[in-house]
C-alpha cells in the first residue's frame, strides 16, 4: 500500500506522476492545479510558481494551469512543497478571471463589446464599399 494521506490547502502533493497544488477541500474531495512545467506558451489563467514554493521540487519555468483545476478525492502522496497565502490569492483570482471569462464566451456573439481595438477610429468614415480605393 502506497504511502497516502489528506491533503490540506496550499499544499503541493504528487498525484499519479504529475504535482499539484490543492486550492480548495470539502467533503472528502480536494480541487486541484496541475503544475506544468518546460512550456512556451502561456494561457491567459497561468500563474507562475516562485522559487520558495516547494521542497523537493525544480521550480524554474513551472506554471499552476488555472484552466485545469478539477475536482479529485482527497487521498494523495505526501506533500513535497507548500503555497504561501500569497500564491493561493494569485490562483484563487486566476481561478475566478476563468470562470467569468468562460461564462462571457458562453455568449451569444454581439452581447459583449469586444475590447480588441477593432472599433471606430477618430476620423474615420467607415469602410468605402464600391468603387476604386482611396488614400
Amino acid at each position: 500500500m502506497k504511502n497516502v494521506a489528506a491533503a490540506r490547502v496550499g499544499d503541493i502533493v504528487l498525484r499519479g506522476n504529475r504535482h499539484v497544488l490543492i486550492v480548495a477541500v470539502a467533503d472528502g474531495l480536494a480541487r486541484v492545479v496541475p503544475l506544468i512545467r518546460g512550456r512556451t506558451e502561456i494561457h491567459r489563467s497561468d500563474v507562475r510558481l516562485p522559487e520558495a514554493a516547494c521542497l523537493s521540487l525544480s521550480t524554474h519555468n513551472v506554471v499552476l494551469r488555472c484552466c485545469d483545476a478539477h475536482w479529485r478525492t482527497n487521498v494523495f502522496a505526501p506533500r513535497v512543497g507548500q503555497a504561501d497565502a500569497a500564491l493561493l490569492s494569485d490562483v484563487t483570482l486566476s481561478l475566478q478571471r476563468e470562470a467569468q471569462t468562460r461564462e462571457i464566451e458562453k455568449l451569444p456573439a454581439g452581447i459583449v463589446r469586444s475590447v480588441l481595438g477593432r472599433g471606430p477610429r477618430i476620423g474615420d468614415c467607415g469602410r468605402k464599399v464600391g468603387g476604386a480605393p482611396s488614400d
